[in-house]
């Protein structure tokens, strides 16, 4: 038997908006912050109650558990996409390449690896920042 929790994009995207919060947050508040309607909202909140990952505190909902999707990471409330994080591993190396260059005069080879770091950057990071957007 598997422990995945498999939540839809509408749940997902309220879990994670109380996560972020960290606090009680009524329903109407949270339809309004995600634009979602309140019957929407609290029908998720009611999945995500039955999984125990939420808690109902009086007039409102807290996270109970905390997950973290298997690719977002979650640093003081920030949404951080692995492919962002690793996006930064090409940019490193391309500013290597560009010190190098300066010390030690610009080749074809380093002109090529600068290039090919910096547009694999590039798409890692715009990939990234695309892939976050479904949670927040």
């Amino acid at each position: 038997m598997s422990n995945e929790i498999r939540l839809n994009r509408t749940a997902a995207k309220i879990y994670l908006y109380l996560v972020k919060r960290r606090g009680s947050v009524g329903v109407r508040d949270i339809a309004r912050e995600l634009k979602l309607p309140p019957s929407t909202v609290y029908y998720n909140l009611k999945k995500l109650e039955e999984l125990g990952l939420v808690q109902r505190d009086g007039d409102g909902y807290s996270v109970k558990k905390l997950l973290k999707p298997d690719k977002i990471i979650i640093i003081k409330g920030i949404f951080i996409h692995r492919l962002t994080m690793y996006s930064f591993f090409f940019l490193g190396t391309a500013l290597g390449f560009i010190v190098i260059s300066i010390l030690h005069g610009a080749n074809i080879d380093r002109v090529l690896a600068t290039v090919s770091s910096l547009i694999a950057f590039t798409i890692l990071f715009l990939e990234g920042l695309k892939q976050v957007k479904q949670y927040t």
